[in-house]
């Protein structure tokens, strides 16, 4: 069974996202990854698009000094089969995951 062209970029973008789990390389929930960020081992940060305006306000805030690029992409149901709960900030630890996801994950959001 072949997979149309429009279900191609989501299995990659899955695919990316299992290999990055197993490797470690994801960190998810807003406190984790704001511990992350302040030692400065976050690449990229991935926030969903059904994410609360409060929470996306809140992650601006605390990436101003960092500035780490902001990816706005998905829902929390797509990652909460992932990782099986409910997650809308997600955060990059490696730096060959996030040039590989950035690539296939949409405009950066700032």
């Amino acid at each position: 069974m072949s997979i149309s062209s429009d279900q191609e970029p989501q299995k990659k973008v899955t695919d990316l996202f299992h290999l990055a789990i197993k490797a470690n390389a994801i960190v998810y929930g807003h406190d984790v990854v704001v511990r992350y960020m302040q030692k400065k081992k976050i690449y990229l940060l991935i926030i969903t698009e059904d994410l609360s305006s409060k929470s996306i306000k809140s992650v601006q805030n605390r990436n101003f000094k960092h500035c780490i690029e902001i990816v706005q992409w998905g829902k929390k149901s797509f990652f909460q089969k992932l990782f099986g709960k409910e997650v809308g900030i997600i955060g990059i630890t490696n730096k060959n995951f996030s040039l590989g996801l950035r690539k296939l994950l949409t405009i950066p959001f700032r």
